[in-house]
């Protein structure tokens, strides 16, 4: 049978050529025998290679394509022959790499980068006297996005070495913002920063010079990252019957990654930024979801309540689950509210909601187009020795990987779990550049035992043992390797504990 190249929209993402490539567009939607042999995607387009019996049969197919995928351009059909050459890995990087601030207003500069960035993430912690590699007490910990002129970040806070718990969450329209739980009113936000790109750098602008403090970044770009957005989306509490199926405009374009933070709001009836008011119950989530499979889609949940005797299970506990919203209760251990990824649209995204909010619901997402994304998770092992996991995509050349590991293993469909809330953040980029932040809440054995964190040069590191800042230990370390052309990559863990924690991941590939 004669070849014919199919040129397609770029929008059609890498997961889905995938899945066309191995299982054909549905039967339901095409019936006609074409076999797809190769797919490639370049700047401007996708290009699909098929096998058919004529040039009607795969003008048929590229018209029952549209139905399948969405964006596709009208073609000619080729004359038989083999396709182009297939192009090179596309234009994208990744760097990963830990920051420290003194006690200074000097824009902290990351500079060295390959081409001006498209979008950042942050995170860290910081309290008087926080530095790189050493425990620390009274916890902070920031999780930041900015696409170089929105920004956005939560910020979580519990004082440690008190008898009942006082916990903190705040967000800001800054990349970066410090909520401190030892003090009170104006003087609990410490430092903040906004975020500007230059052409090989990216700036953490700072006002506040009471602290210093440090974290880390993964921070991408490259010709094949189209757009990179922040913005901000909101459920009410209208409607009420579930399962619904809601649909969020508003991006401009169809997207292939998201990375949300979510931040349970109270009864605010206006979106975020809003400022530090005093104790709260400090709960929060973090949600990514990335390409056409709905599957790929993961949220690691966090929660403190306040006012609580710090020996109690209820005083802290992390879940992870594998929808994409899933707000943690005060208290309980039932959900508050949960959203499923339902896939993409032209204009943003639907979102099938189990559980509607019992009061305004804002979360925040950095998206970007382009690129190859992927999201899913490993089990972390309880002796040492290593770990290969897969993307998608079996071509990929992978640039670097972020990893969240809560103190829990999977949950079907994230219900239950009384998890003292342990967690880490890390990454790593293919040149080997990583870091990691370990925070341990409460462990129900002592009142003084509420809060430790460290900043270490590790993809993952627990705190396992938390009492104060000099003796508390850490254990399950990780360091990635093998992020090789054939789309998999390997943790190797030097040092392990008894739990089997769920290492949730998402990987961004050439």
């Amino acid at each position: 049978m004669p070849f014919f190249r199919v040129r397609a929209g770029y929008g059609i993402d890498a997961f889905s050529c995938a899945n066309i490539m191995q299982n054909g567009i549905p039967p339901t939607i095409y019936a006609n025998t074409v076999r797809v042999t190769n797919f490639w995607k370049t700047v401007d387009e996708t290009i699909f290679e098929i096998e058919a019996d004529n040039e009607t049969i795969a003008i048929e197919w590229r018209d029952a394509l549209i139905h399948a995928i969405g964006k596709i351009e009208q073609y000619n059909p080729e004359t038989p022959e083999n396709p182009d050459t297939p192009p090179g890995p596309l234009d994208v990087w990744v760097k990963v790499g830990t920051w420290t601030k003194t006690i200074t207003e000097s824009p902290t500069v990351i500079s060295g980068l390959p081409s001006a960035p498209k979008g950042v993430i942050f995170w860290g912690s910081g309290l008087s006297g926080n530095a790189f590699g050493t425990y620390n007490d009274a916890g902070t910990v920031v999780i930041g996005i900015s696409d170089g002129t929105t920004h956005r970040c939560l910020a979580y806070a519990c004082q440690d070495n008190v008898s009942t718990t006082n916990c903190y969450r705040s967000t800001s329209a800054r990349g970066f913002h410090i909520v401190d739980p030892t003090a009170t009113g104006s003087g609990q936000i410490k430092e903040t920063a906004t975020i500007s790109f230059d052409s090989t750098s990216f700036n953490m602008n700072w006002s506040g010079t009471t602290l210093a403090c440090t974290g880390l970044y993964f921070v991408f770009g490259g010709t094949d990252i189209q757009e990179c957005v922040v913005k901000e989306q909101k459920e009410g509490t209208s409607g009420t019957t579930v399962p619904q199926i809601v649909t969020y405009s508003g991006l401009g374009n169809q997207f292939d990654f998201a990375f949300v933070l979510n931040q349970f709001t109270g009864s605010a009836s206006d979106p975020p930024p809003w400022p530090v008011t005093g104790f709260a119950n400090a709960f929060h989530s973090i949600s990514v979801h990335a390409g056409n499979d709905n599957a790929r889609t993961w949220s690691a949940n966090i929660m403190a309540a306040n006012a609580q005797a710090s020996t109690s299970n209820t005083a802290a506990r992390v879940q992870r689950t594998n929808r994409f919203l899933h707000t943690l209760g005060s208290i309980t251990n039932a959900r508050q509210q949960a959203a499923e990824w339902d896939g993409w649209t032209s204009d943003g995204y639907k979102l099938k909601w189990i559980d509607l909010p019992a009061t305004n619901l804002f979360w925040t997402g950095l998206f970007v187009r382009g690129g190859k994304w992927d999201a899913s998770e490993y089990l972390q092992p309880t002796s040492n020795g290593t770990v290969t996991a897969l993307v998608q995509d079996s071509t990929s050349e992978i640039r670097g990987i972020m990893g969240f590991s809560v103190n829990n293993i999977d949950i079907p469909g994230g219900e239950g779990g009384t998890a003292p809330s342990k967690f880490a953040v890390g990454a790593q980029d293919s040149a080997g550049n990583k870091g990691c932040l370990a925070y341990a809440g409460n462990t129900n054995t002592s009142n003084t035992e509420e809060s430790t964190v460290m900043v270490s040069n590790k993809f993952m590191k627990h705190i396992t043992t938390a009492t104060t800042a000099s003796s508390s230990t850490t254990n399950a370390e990780c360091t990635i390797s093998n992020m090789t052309t054939d789309g998999q990559f390997t943790a190797n863990y030097t040092t392990t504990d008894s739990t089997a924690r769920q290492v949730l991941w998402f990987s961004l590939s050439a």
